[in-house]
């Protein structure tokens, strides 16, 4: 490389280290009540036995909410499970003979909970 072009290479550098530069100094000085532009929108928190093993007891209790009535949201939410493990263990434990099954029973679980009181 001729010195020419190491110059044009440095400058071009030193341009995209000043605007990185400006956007770190823009992100560190957000004003205090207003979120992070980088912080997420909403913030979730994992299920607590997410990642856990399945224990008979977990069995137990999805069997339980699921043949009340209760929506894979509701399900999960109560044994600290993600929707799609709720669905697959469903699936897992032949209570729902295929995961597109256990969806369409939860859509009519769900709009029966929002169904109008007649």
């Amino acid at each position: 490389m001729t010195l020419a072009e190491w110059k044009i290479l440095s400058g071009v550098i030193g341009v995209f280290g000043q605007v990185k530069a400006a956007q770190a100094d823009i992100t560190h000085h957000v004003p205090s009540g207003v979120a992070h532009p980088s912080a997420s929108a909403t913030t979730t928190t994992k299920p607590a036995n997410m990642g856990a093993r399945w224990t008979e007891a977990h069995d137990k209790d999805l069997a339980a909410l699921w043949f009340k009535g209760s929506t894979l949201e509701q399900t999960g939410a109560e044994i600290g499970r993600t929707v799609p493990s709720v669905a697959s263990r469903l699936v897992i434990l032949d209570i729902e003979p295929d995961i597109e099954s256990v969806y369409v029973e939860n859509r009519s679980r769900r709009n029966k909970n929002t169904a109008p009181a007649s």
